[in-house]
């Protein structure tokens, strides 16, 4: 609630005939979160455990903490009610003319009836009409409160119109009752009743008729019934006092006494009962909500102001032989509360242990002994100085003394010492507080911040630490270990000598815990600074191993207990009574309850979600929201009509197919926190989740899931990314295949390239390799050029000059026969320079690269004749002769000049070399080829002239200069000029001679065919 105000305006005890009870006042006003005052209806939702309240400001949603005005209904509520059968949903009709129907924990309109005939029905009757229930959709009809069903098949309806009292049977109407003032039609347990001032009608249905009913004390007109939910009784206020109506036997009813002494001035109209949580509330007609909550515990103290404060202040209690309860201070209480003046002689110790006949309690470290039969006190002399004897426990029929330096026995009239607790230099003894029967012969002693297991006869000791400061208040042993308290931090699990704590209430009560009670049917209560808490033993066990939460359910002042600090470190830590009623020593007294008669239903476990996304309310779940959906709000409701204390939920936002233990549960308080905002959440499937307890057992929750999806954005759905899959799939292909072909095409042209320039590199190579031919071909023909020039041009011409200077010089007396025969060597020598300076001539003609040859046509005869006229004087001087054999009119069409060399050169030689008398040209043609041969009849060319005629380089160095080879420039003219023709040179014997065949082709003619 916005600002929850209390007022307790009376807490009290009467003890009153009948099942009359107790009950606490609390006042809700406008102050508290109501709109208004005024209260016109209110209707109670068992389904959601939802109060609905008709103000004058509007619909009003109560859940036990929170006033609510439900959504935007502020307009004045002018009457509520239910539809058929008593239950929800229920109508509120406003002054705006809507009806609101009221369901599953929201409002909304249910239809506006401007100018219809309907909503006038509901107020103001005036025609017939009116005796037919008003109908809004299938199944649902709304009861005015003048109209009341009596039958279930809501045929018969009794009807208050125009001052009368009518019975509606099918479509028959009679008058029952008339003339009166007003009249109020109840219903109760299957009885319809009609009061007016006249008295209390109930209607027979078996005559059909309104018989009178006796109420014993009951005054007319002044009484007014307080119309209750459904068939639950009416109730009467009274001079304070809140009545209940109650069948009697035949005619006679009465009134049962509710509730006495409620404020004065109040003016009930409606009121509603909680049976399951022992609450009834008021709505007053102009003071707001007064809510009775029924109290379960007694503060047993003093009323009269007669026992000092001092001696209220309880810690050991004992139970008398009659019955009655002894505090540790001699104050006596009875069921009422303290007895003034009945003061006992027990000391003021905080230990008050019952053994036998005798109560023992030890006051300023002397142990004393209170005797129940004689009701006299006397001091139990001890044999030990010193024995603060802070701790009795009884084990094996025996009465055991605890100090804190010593354990003795009580054996007769003596004390006994049966163990010493070791000492150490500088350590202090640690304070003995509480101690219990662990088996027989051992005792679990509670010792400070420790538990220690003392056998007595073996006389062993060892401990186990609970905690690290907190001292321990109290032992409960069960099957499944020792549950202890301390005080200062909670409670811990003994279990296998391991110590296990257990969870804290949600206040942190129980931090300070004095002692654990069974009730014996599976659930315990435990004492504490401030209150008492009910708890499945169950669930603490499961916690203590689990760490699960555990529900505590609080015991306070609204249950009655009117001072909520409980006292412990005294003995015992409570007592139980033979009815099974639980004591506990406070403050102020004592404080009592029967633990059959605490009306502690299990929380409800409702959970109300009203979510909205960005400000547009989620009607369904599961839902489905936009990609664009950014802020998400949840409003959660917890109905819950018990102490805050007991309101326990937690939240979490889970995501889908995630691990149940991956989500923390985060607690929050609904009485105080209810709107849960979550931002910017990324596409998935989530779960926002509430749960709180249903009930005591451990994991028992009431857990709600409210699933919803965010939609992932457009370019992020599965038909977009299958595209955008698709189309990355077909750019990377298109891009693979971009790339390959421009790949295939660089290695397309790196190849061209490659090849080109392989080719360039090949053809580089091979001209390369013919310029070092030629550069090597060239250096050697230079050297032969030097030698030439050297020898066969210089030798001659010195020759020459020494021959024409002898003639010159001896010319008269040289020999006319010798000086022939010098002019004839003369001669012979120039001609030979001649020869050689032509072939000089044709090799460097040959060489140039400059030179353009262009084939012509002429016949063998042609070259032949001048070769002859060439070389005919040289042959004849050597006694040869020059024969043209064959056809000599052969067409050819090459290159005139270099044939006319190569036959030159060949005639040349023969004549030079062979040493024959006839050297013999032949040309003839074989198909496309023509073939010109030289041959002499000589003695034949030697073998490595042949070689050196065919080119081969290893003969270059074989032949030596003779007279018969000179250097060879002839068969270079002749080899290169060959290969300038396009042609071929053959050697063979000729027997005797030498034939040599240069076999060529005939070039094409300008007119494009070979001269025949």
């Amino acid at each position: 609630m916005r600002k929850r105000c209390v007022l307790f305006i009376l807490c009290f005890i009467v003890y009153a005939a009948g099942a009359q009870q107790r009950y606490s006042i609390s006042h809700f006003t406008n102050r508290d979160g109501l709109p208004a005052n005024s209260i016109k209806g209110m209707e109670w939702d068992a389904r959601t455990s939802l109060l609905w309240i008709g103000t004058e400001g509007g619909i009003v949603r109560w859940d036990g903490s929170n006033f609510e005005i439900s959504g935007s209904k502020a307009s004045r509520v002018l009457q509520m009610g239910s539809t058929e059968g008593n239950h929800s949903p229920f109508y509120a009709v406003c002054d705006n003319d809507s009806v609101y129907l009221i369901e599953q924990g929201r409002v909304r309109t249910w239809y506006r009836h401007r100018d219809e005939l309907a909503f006038r029905q509901l107020h103001l009757p005036d025609s017939a009409e009116i005796f037919a229930p008003i109908r809004k959709g299938p199944g649902t009809i709304i009861w005015p409160a003048w109209l009341l069903p009596v039958s279930a098949s809501l045929d018969t309806v009794l009807i208050f119109f125009n001052r009368n009292v009518y019975l509606r049977e099918g479509r028959q109407v009679r008058k029952l009752l008339g003339a009166v003032g007003g009249a109020q039609l109840l219903r109760m347990r299957g009885h319809a009743l009609v009061y007016t001032e006249k008295g209390l009608l109930h209607y027979d249905p078996q005559r059909r008729e309104l018989r009178p009913t006796g109420i014993a004390g009951f005054r007319t007109p002044e009484d007014h019934f307080i119309r209750n939910d459904g068939e639950r009784p009416p109730m009467l206020l009274r001079n304070g006092t809140l009545y209940r109506l109650a069948a009697g036997a035949g005619d006679r009813w009465r009134l049962d006494p509710v509730c006495t002494r409620l404020p004065a001035g109040i003016q009930p109209q409606f009121v509603r009962e909680l049976p399951h949580q022992g609450i009834i509330v008021l709505a007053d007609a102009i003071n707001g909500i007064y809510m009775l909550r029924q109290q379960f515990i007694r503060q047993l103290t003093d009323t009269t102001g007669t026992i000092p404060s001092s001696q209220l202040v309880t810690y050991g209690q004992a139970l008398l032989p009659d019955g009655r309860i002894l505090s540790h201070s001699g104050v006596v209480y009875d069921r009422s509360g303290p007895m003034p003046g009945k003061n006992l002689p027990v000391g003021s110790s905080p230990n008050l242990v019952r053994f036998r006949q005798h109560l023992y309690f030890a006051p300023l470290g002397n142990l004393f002994r209170f005797h129940l039969g004689t009701g006299t006190s006397e001091q139990f002399a001890t044999p030990f100085e010193n024995g603060d004897w802070s701790t009795m426990v009884e084990m094996r029929k025996e009465l055991y003394f605890i100090a804190h330096s010593l354990v003795a026995r009580l054996s007769g009239n003596e004390l006994r010492e049966v163990y010493r607790f070791p000492e150490s230099p500088g350590v202090p003894l640690l304070p003995n507080n509480t101690a219990i029967e662990w088996s027989a012969g051992t005792l679990l002693i509670g010792s400070g911040n420790y538990v220690r297991f003392l056998d007595v006869d073996r006389k062993t000791l060892r401990s186990v630490k609970v905690s690290e400061t907190a001292p321990v208040r109290n032992l409960w042993r069960t099957g499944q270990g020792v549950f202890i308290c301390t005080y200062g931090d909670g409670l811990f699990l003994l279990r296998n000598d391991s110590c296990y704590r257990l969870p804290w209430d949600k206040s942190g009560h129980l931090r300070f815990a004095h002692a654990i009670v069974p009730d014996g049917q599976g659930a315990c209560y435990i004492s504490t600074n401030n209150g008492i808490f009910k708890v499945s033993e169950k669930a603490l066990y499961a916690s203590a191993l689990t760490g699960a939460p555990v529900y505590y359910h609080y015991l306070g002042k609204e249950d009655g207990l009117e001072q909520t600090e409980l006292n412990g470190g005294g003995q015992p830590a409570y007592l139980q009574l033979p009815d099974k009623t639980l004591s506990f020593p406070s403050i102020n007294g004592l404080v009592q309850f029967h633990p059959d008669s605490l009306r502690i239903g299990p929380p409800p476990g409702v959970i109300l979600v009203s979510a909205t996304v960005d400000g547009r309310p989620i009607d369904s779940f599961p839902a489905r929201l936009g990609s664009d959906a950014k802020l998400f709000q949840f409003d959660v409701t917890v109905p819950f009509w018990g102490a805050r204390e007991n309101l326990y939920a937690w939240y979490r936002l889970r995501r889908k197919g995630e691990p149940d233990g991956a989500s923390r549960w985060i607690p929050f308080d609904p009485a105080r926190q209810r709107a849960f905002t979550f931002t910017a959440l990324k596409a998935d499937r989530y779960a926002f989740e509430v749960r709180t307890f249903k009930g005591f057992t451990s994991g028992d929750f009431s857990v709600r899931s409210f699933p919803f999806d965010v939609a992932p954005p457009w370019y992020a759905t599965l038909p977009f990314l299958v595209l955008w899959v698709l189309l990355g799939f077909a750019l990377s292909w298109l891009l693979f295949y971009v790339r390959t072909r421009q790949l295939r095409a660089r290695s397309a042209q790196l190849e061209t390239t490659v090849a080109q320039r392989t080719r360039e590199i090949e053809l580089q190579k091979q001209q390369l390799g013919q310029q070092l031919k030629l550069v090597s071909e060239a250096h050697d023909l230079k050297e032969r050029l030097i030698a030439v020039i050297s020898h066969n041009i210089i030798t001659p011409l010195r020759y020459i000059h020494r021959a024409t200077t002898m003639m010159r010089d001896d010319a008269r007396s040289l020999d006319p026969a010798l000086r022939e025969k010098a002019v004839d060597s003369i001669n012979d020598t120039s001609l030979e320079l001649e020869l050689l300076s032509v072939n000089l001539l044709n090799w460097i003609r040959l060489q140039h690269q400059q030179v353009q040859a262009v084939p012509e046509a002429f016949t063998f005869s042609e070259i032949a004749a001048h070769v002859q006229g060439l070389l005919g004087a040289v042959a004849r001087s050597k006694g040869q002769a020059i024969v043209l054999q064959g056809d000599g009119s052969i067409s050819l069409y090459q290159l005139k000049d270099a044939l006319q060399v190569i036959l030159y050169n060949l005639v040349l030689n023969a004549i030079t070399h062979s040493g024959g008398t006839t050297c013999t040209l032949e040309c003839r043609k074989e198909g496309t080829q023509v073939l010109v041969s030289v041959a002499d009849d000589g003695r034949g060319m030697p073998e490595g002239m042949k070689r050196k005629l065919a080119g081969d380089p290893a003969a270059q160095g074989t032949l030596k200069e003779t007279d018969n080879q000179g250097k060879g420039f002839g068969f270079i003219i002749i080899r290169d000029l060959v290969r300038f023709i396009g042609g071929s040179l053959h050697l063979e014997p000729a027997n005797p001679g030498t034939r040599i065949t240069i076999v060529f082709g005939n070039q094409p003619s300008p007119s494009g065919k070979h001269p025949s």
